[in-house]
């Protein structure tokens, strides 16, 4: 899915492999630079996951504040900088319900909403009657 601002692409999906227990990073950076008459507003952040099937918003960024929405999970922290019109989270101790789609969206006035979603697969090791087996959650 892409959006255009200003006649440009904005968006860029990805897709992510962390091994459960990992740490991973959640890419969210606007690739152009806004006209003189837009404003980024916030950054908010959604997600379906095997954990929450239902589209979930769980993060929320503005330029005073970064802070998770609809309950706590620690796990969750904001890397990037808000001036810099970059969202990026960083999950910490991944686990296979944390496997789904992340999207990012970009509150721009009075522009729209150009988003970025990032697929997230949680990979892990099963001992299953002494052999170590690959598994992938996705």
């Amino acid at each position: 899915f892409s959006r255009s601002i200003c006649g440009e692409s904005q968006v860029a999906g990805s897709s992510i492999n962390v091994l459960e227990g990992g740490t991973t990073t959640l890419p969210c950076k606007l690739t152009t630079t806004l006209t003189a008459n837009e404003n980024l507003e916030q950054i908010s952040w959604q997600r379906r996951t095997k954990g929450k099937p239902l589209t979930d918003n769980f993060f929320t960024i503005t330029k005073d504040d970064a802070r998770l929405v609809n309950g706590p999970d620690r796990r969750f922290k904001f890397i990037g900088t808000f001036a810099e019109h970059n969202g990026t989270l960083q999950l910490s101790n991944a686990n296979v319900l944390d496997a789904g789609i992340y999207t990012c969206i970009f509150s721009i006035f009075p522009s729209g909403q150009p988003r970025i979603a990032v697929e997230i697969t949680v990979s892990g090791k099963l001992n299953f009657l002494n052999h170590v087996l690959d598994v992938e959650f996705v």
